[in-house]
């Protein structure tokens, strides 16, 4: 599992206790052929988007 943010990580500003699992999103992924570079790509876009997203919505400070 995969946490989105800790808060003794040096950088980190924020806490959010929100676990993601991402197996659930990679495992399907790599089952379809897809590697782990072409997943990495899509999950920094895809975070990017929400950032921005987030952002525009005035939930991200």
């Amino acid at each position: 599992m995969v946490t989105q943010g800790n808060k003794d990580e040096p950088g980190t500003e924020e806490f959010f206790p929100v676990e993601l699992d991402l197996t659930v999103i990679i495992q399907p992924l790599l089952d379809q052929g897809h590697n782990l570079k072409e997943i990495a790509v899509a999950l920094r876009k895809t975070a990017y988007l929400a950032e921005m997203m987030a952002k525009i919505h005035g939930d991200f400070q």
